[in-house]
C-alpha cells in the first residue's frame, strides 16, 4: 500500500544558453515530476512527439498535431531495476520495457556526476541575505575560463527539508536547510572575449526543486497497482 508520507514534487533547469552554431539566445525548459514514499517511486518525463506534413508547393512543412505524453519509470524504494511506461491522457498506459534507475536518473541529469556540480566550493559568498525561512547567498567567484558564470545564486529554503530529493547533501546538511535553487549568470561578453567575431548576450540560467500535485491520489493507487500486476512476470520471474 501507498504511504501517506509520500512526496511529490519537480526538480526543474530552464533558462537560456547563446548558441553559437545559430548565433543567438536559445531557451530550455525541462521538467522531472517525482514522487517517492517508504515503498515506491516515480519518475516522469514529458514526450512531446510532432506531426508534419508537407505544404504542397512549398518546401517547409506545417504542424499538424503535436501529441504531449509522458515517460513513467515505477521502481520500489529500494531497488534499481523497474518498469517503464508510457502516461497519457491522466492515466498509466502501455507498459514499454524493464528500466535501470541509473538511466533514469541519466536521462533526467540526476545522476551523481550531474549532480556533483551543485557542491561546488565557490568560497565565502559575496553576499547573503536570510528571512525566517529562506536564504539566498551570492558568488561572485574568479573565472579560470570565459564560459564559466560570473555570478551563482544559492537559496535555501527550511520549509522544504524533509524533500526526499537533495541537490547536495553536503550543503544540506551544512546549512540545516534545503538548497531548493541554484542559478548561474553569465554576463555579456563582447567579441574577442569567448569568440573572436561574435558579442555573446547575458544569459541565466535556473535548477529548482518545488512541490507539486501533479498527480492525484487515484492517479497514484492505480499506478502502484499496474505497476504490481506487472512485477512479478516483468522482474521476478525473468530474473529467476
Amino acid at each position: 500500500m501507498r504511504n501517506s508520507q509520500g512526496q511529490m514534487f519537480t526538480v526543474i533547469s530552464h533558462g537560456e544558453f547563446f548558441n553559437k552554431d545559430v548565433n543567438k539566445i536559445v531557451s530550455f525548459d525541462k521538467h522531472t515530476f517525482i514522487y517517492i514514499d517508504s515503498t515506491y517511486s516515480f519518475y516522469m518525463m514529458p514526450v512531446v512527439a510532432t506531426t508534419f506534413r508537407k505544404t504542397l508547393g512549398k518546401n517547409d512543412q506545417e504542424v499538424v498535431a503535436v501529441d504531449s505524453s509522458y515517460q513513467l519509470s515505477v521502481f520500489k524504494t529500494t531497488e534499481h531495476l523497474g518498469l517503464q511506461y508510457s502516461f497519457k491522457k491522466n492515466e498509466i498506459n502501455n507498459l514499454i520495457d524493464r528500466v535501470e534507475i541509473d538511466s533514469v536518473l541519466k536521462t533526467a541529469s540526476l545522476d551523481k556526476k550531474n549532480l556533483s556540480y551543485f557542491s561546488l566550493d565557490f568560497g565565502k559568498p559575496f553576499s547573503s541575505n536570510s528571512s525566517d525561512h529562506e536564504k539566498i547567498e551570492k558568488y561572485v567567484p574568479e573565472k579560470k575560463t570565459q564560459g564559466e558564470p560570473d555570478t551563482i545564486f544559492r537559496t535555501y529554503d527550511k520549509r522544504l527539508r524533509n524533500i526526499t530529493f537533495s541537490f547536495s547533501p553536503e550543503l544540506d546538511k551544512k546549512n540545516k536547510s534545503k538548497l531548493v535553487k541554484t542559478a548561474y549568470l553569465m554576463k555579456k561578453m563582447p567579441k574577442g572575449s569567448l569568440y573572436p567575431d561574435i558579442d555573446v548576450p547575458e544569459t541565466i540560467s535556473y535548477y529548482e526543486i518545488k512541490l507539486c500535485d501533479f498527480l492525484k491520489p487515484q492517479q497514484i493507487k492505480d499506478i502502484i497497482l499496474r505497476f504490481e500486476k506487472d512485477y512479478f512476470s516483468q522482474i521476478v520471474s525473468k530474473n529467476n
